[in-house]
């Protein structure tokens, strides 16, 4: 498959993970506190797009691994691809506050950063079946 549409894919599985969180979170909001709904919600995002990615996008590249490792390590690569997105963005809303809009294109920038980043972690690392001590 060609690199642009395993990018297209994953970033339709991203929608799918978003909209998977934004729904748990709703749902476990409605009994529980905020951070740890918020917290059982990205678990559930992470969850749902990995299963997605690995039955979809990476579907040609099945893991060397069984699926709890490779579950961990995608879970990891999403919070560093997470905070990648938070970083860049609190960045960006450090450094030009000033502007109009720039809290729209911080979180667009951040956004797309982890949007970057977990497709080369999840191409590159975790659904890559020649890649080294995973």
């Amino acid at each position: 498959m060609m690199p642009s549409m395993r990018f297209l894919q994953f970033g339709i599985v991203g929608v799918a993970g978003f909209l998977a969180d934004y729904g748990s979170y709703l749902l476990f909001s409605s009994f529980m506190p905020f951070y740890l709904a918020r917290l059982l919600s990205f678990v559930v995002a992470v969850c749902t797009t990995w299963l997605l990615n690995r039955s979809w996008t990476f579907k040609q590249r099945p893991s060397r691994h069984p699926w709890p490792k490779e579950l961990l390590f995608y879970f990891v690569s999403m919070s560093l691809g997470g905070a990648f997105n938070l970083g860049v963005s609190l960045l960006l809303l450090n450094f030009f506050h000033q502007l109009p809009h720039i809290a729209l294109f911080a979180l667009a920038a951040g956004s797309i950063a982890g949007l970057i980043s977990n497709y080369l972690l999840s191409s590159r690392i975790i659904f890559n079946t020649r890649a080294k001590g995973l």
